[in-house]
């Protein structure tokens, strides 16, 4: 299965080869380098701060590698989201009140992540079909219809996420509507604060936690192997594209 780790790999490996054919003895000093390193008689940083390539790559290059390593960011801090979920709930050492607050925290902020991830997404195929396809109109049909792509397979996935597992005070706020109760919420003095902190895990989380964790796992890897096939296809259009229109 294609998966992102692949797209930000072909990216690397094509935009070395670039580098290879504007400055050869550059990449072939530093791979040299890396020998040494081996060895422990180098680091390609100390190399680094005394060479400079007789060519750099194009502008349009480094805006994409630096959206791909932005994306590869996104994607960790996903997966970190996750695992912090449980990490953080089921630490013994985290006062009850504190570990229940991580936990309403992690579950709500796992739909921001997400989203910001959908959104690099969109960043990483704007700055790859403006390096691969330099013909603008063929590249602004294949870019919004991967962007659509996004938006109907990611996004609309990490809102059906959201109500289900993230944010069901939609529903319970409605039931509350509906059977008057606001207004003895009202005179009791519970506020959104005092409800928030009054959430503690081992009480209230451990029926919580499967109903939600289960989810957000699942809902991860279907983010991550959404966009991985997404990038891949767009890969398979720029082949098509360079078929097409290079020869290549």
């Amino acid at each position: 299965m294609p998966s992102i780790d692949d797209f930000i790999n072909h990216c690397w490996a094509d935009a070395k080869e670039e580098l290879r054919q504007l400055d050869p003895a550059f990449v072939s000093q530093f791979e040299h380098t890396v020998q040494l390193e081996n060895l422990g008689l180098m680091t390609p940083w100390q190399l680094q701060a005394d060479q400079s390539p007789k060519q750099r790559l194009a502008s349009k290059w480094h805006r994409l590698l630096e959206t791909c390593d932005e994306f590869a960011m996104q994607v960790s801090i996903l997966r970190t989201a996750t695992t912090s979920f449980i990490a953080d709930s089921k630490n013994g050492e985290i006062p009850k009140v504190e570990a229940g607050m991580r936990f309403v925290y992690h579950g709500r902020s796992w739909v921001i992540h997400a989203e910001a991830l959908a959104e690099r997404t969109r960043d990483v195929i704007n700055k790859t079909i403006e390096l691969y396809i330099p013909d603008s109109k063929v590249g602004n049909n294949v870019a919004k219809r991967h962007r659509d792509s996004v938006y109907t397979q990611v996004t609309e996935y990490i809102k059906e996420q959201r109500n289900q597992y993230v944010h069901p005070s939609r529903a319970l706020a409605k039931g509350i509507t509906q059977n008057n109760m606001w207004e003895g919420c009202l005179a009791l003095g519970i506020t959104p604060p005092m409800k928030f902190h009054q959430f503690v895990f081992p009480v209230d989380g451990d029926k919580e936690l499967f109903r939600i964790y289960d989810g957000l796992i699942d809902g991860t890897e279907q983010v991550c192997a959404r966009i991985g096939s997404i990038l891949h296809e767009l890969e398979d259009d720029i082949i098509g594209y360079k078929a097409q229109y290079t020869g290549k």
